[in-house]
């Protein structure tokens, strides 16, 4: 028999059916018995039928048919098996559209208890929690709050300050993705009125939902940059590693392709940029470029449509690694393939003022074995018109003594980090792919990487005046290493 509890309002029945499955047997077996005997009564006439014509079976005071069967025998059987039922496991199998039914909002939570806080409240869309989770009045005011607070967060991606303030804010629920050990990913970002965006101030930004790839969160920045000594504004255009646990022992290698997408139909080539082989990790979590608005909206590159004033940015991303590493690593054993080095340069103005080939020195990285520093150095400019004008060399350098025959290849990113916020940091200058180092070539770099006159400008944001400070990064890939044992 297929057993189902109706009311005037609910029919208590799963997506899979009735309760027919969920009934003991041996009272599913009572309620069958149980059953016929009442469809039994049903059709029996009653006993005073021909005495009393007038008066119907199952009769009410006013002497209106109730058609109606005494139900108490049923539902005294199912308290008798209601604790086989609720102890089996059919019970525990009982779906969301039940549970819905069933439940109210004052119970929902001490239903769910421990459960709660596995349910991933950060990631659902701040308009779906607004008009969905909210009105059901199962979380606290203060968990409403840090989740609110965590999308204002997550929204600020990077901004023109590199401080980011969600440590302090509570957050009982994860924020990890579901599918968090894919490597590859695509971001995209709509920027609707560019007309309207292009005359804000600069730094106004947009920024796109968030990705989550390799554990990691991963976002789109858009903001108004105005190039150093000119009114041309231009789109800043970047990728940012998003870190809420602030965790400053990760590195992750990574390749990506930015696009704009064109507005033209049939045959229409997107703008593109790739950059491959990059570093990010705990201190560079960003990486970037600007584009001139007046190209991006020039008509004949059919990137933008003045109909819909709108702008689609997208960001390819593939992670080749990520790994937790210390930042120094403290054994030459150390075998990741992937780094990167910082280096704070003090006093600046008294380092300018020194002799040529004056140098500071980082403190040591190891990767695949080698040992590696960065040497900033007093260089000049021996081919230019003035060649007394001081020029920053800045170098990447193998350190480790070793015996012949030792060789590795290495890719590099050099740059001096921005004050004015990540992505923007200057001229970012690559090697030529594979550079071999050796017993013969232990340092590579630019003995005229930027004039001191132009490293130490305000207007360039790259020299803490009040500080007196530069910050120099290589983010650096070590493959094909070759070496006897170390002296």
């Amino acid at each position: 028999m297929s057993f189902s509890c109706n009311s005037t309002n609910d029919e208590f029945t799963t997506d899979h059916g009735t309760f027919e499955n969920m009934i003991p047997p041996a009272a599913d077996e009572e309620l069958q018995c149980l059953s016929t005997e009442m469809e039994c009564e049903q059709k029996m006439p009653s006993q005073n039928e021909n005495e009393n014509l007038a008066a119907p079976p199952f009769a009410d005071e006013q002497g209106n048919s109730k058609n109606k069967i005494n139900t108490q025998p049923c539902f005294a059987i199912i308290d008798k098996y209601a604790d086989t039922w609720i102890q089996s496991e059919e019970f525990l199998q009982i779906d969301q559209t039940l549970l819905c039914k069933i439940l109210e909002p004052e119970n929902r939570r001490a239903m769910l208890g421990p459960a709660l806080f596995k349910i991933r409240f950060p990631l659902i869309s701040k308009e779906e929690f607004s008009t969905k989770i909210f009105p059901l009045g199962v979380l606290t005011p203060d968990e409403v709050i840090s989740i609110y607070q965590f999308h204002c967060y997550t929204n600020n991606l990077c901004g023109p300050s590199n401080s980011m303030p969600f440590a302090g804010v509570p957050m009982p629920f994860p924020t990890h993705g579901r599918i968090s050990d894919r490597k590859k990913g695509t971001l995209t970002l709509n920027i609707e009125k560019v007309s309207d965006f292009i005359r804000e101030a600069d730094w106004s930004s947009r920024h796109s939902e968030v990705v989550y790839i390799m554990a990691l969160q991963w976002g789109i920045l858009a903001q108004i940059i105005t190039e150093s000594g000119s009114s041309e504004k231009c789109l800043g255009f970047t990728l940012c590693c998003i870190d809420p646990n602030n965790d400053s022992n990760w590195n992750c290698l990574a390749s990506a392709t930015f696009r704009v997408l064109s507005k033209k139909i049939g045959g229409a080539t997107n703008f593109s940029r790739t950059f491959n082989d990059f570093v990010i990790n705990n201190e560079h979590k960003a990486i970037g470029f600007g584009l001139p608005f007046v190209e991006l909206m020039n008509p004949s590159k059919g990137l933008y449509n003045k109909n819909d004033d709108k702008l689609t940015l997208a960001i390819d991303l593939t992670l080749k690694e990520t790994e937790a590493v210390d930042k120094i690593a403290s054994a030459p054993e150390q075998n990741n393939s992937f780094g990167t080095i910082s280096m704070e340069i003090e006093k600046v103005s008294e380092f300018s003022r020194e002799y040529f080939f004056s140098n500071r020195k980082s403190e040591t990285v190891f990767l695949k074995g080698f040992s590696w520093q960065i040497m900033a150095q007093i260089d000049q400019n021996m081919y230019g018109i003035n060649s007394t004008e001081k020029y920053l060399g800045f170098y990447l350098w193998c350190t480790t003594l070793k015996r012949e025959n030792w060789s590795c290849k290495c890719s590099a990113t050099v740059r001096i980090v921005s004050q004015m916020g990540a992505g923007w940091d200057f001229s970012r200058r690559e090697f030529a792919r594979d550079t071999v180092f050796n017993n013969s070539l232990t340092t590579f770099g630019f003995s005229n990487f930027i004039a001191f006159s132009e490293l130490m400008d305000p207007a360039n944001g790259l020299y803490n005046t009040k500080e007196d400070k530069v910050t120099l990064a290589i983010d650096f890939t070590v493959t094909e290493a070759k070496t006897d044992k170390c002296v």
